[in-house]
């Protein structure tokens, strides 16, 4: 990984698992990213207008929620590209958050290799491809 000094591209992370979003926050940081967390659903939507992020990395499994209705929330107030972590190995999970309409997934779960390689490819890719449409 690479420090950096100048920021660019704000990115907002919603997981239930404090721990996952300690660490991306840190290497977020490092890359050169803003970014703004949450364990909390209920807050996506003040934190989106207060933040105004280039991509939501949103956790597949948010325990009573429903999360592709917060993707749906997301999206339709900002057009942002969202990226969904899964924890699961089964391919029948992963084919899913592809049908529920994301921009991409990344499985973070033990039975893959390290992920955040991979997740950083998507997002830079994401933001790319959103910026490119506006």
């Amino acid at each position: 990984m690479t420090l950096q000094t100048k920021k660019h591209s704000c990115l907002m992370m919603v997981d239930d698992d404090q721990s996952i979003l300690n660490m991306l926050s840190r290497i977020l940081d490092l890359e050169g990213y803003d970014n703004t967390k949450t364990a909390n659903h209920r807050n996506i939507l003040s934190l989106l207008e207060e933040h105004t992020p280039n991509l939501v990395i949103l956790d597949v499994a948010i325990p009573k929620f429903d999360s592709s209705k917060l993707k749906d929330l997301v999206q339709q107030h900002s057009h942002t590209p969202v990226i969904m972590l899964t924890g699961t190995c089964k391919v029948t999970t992963l084919k899913d958050t592809k049908l529920l309409g994301t921009d991409d997934y990344v499985n973070h779960s033990r039975c893959k290799k390290p992920f955040i390689p991979r997740l950083l490819a998507k997002l830079k890719h994401a933001i790319r491809g959103n910026h490119r449409q506006n």
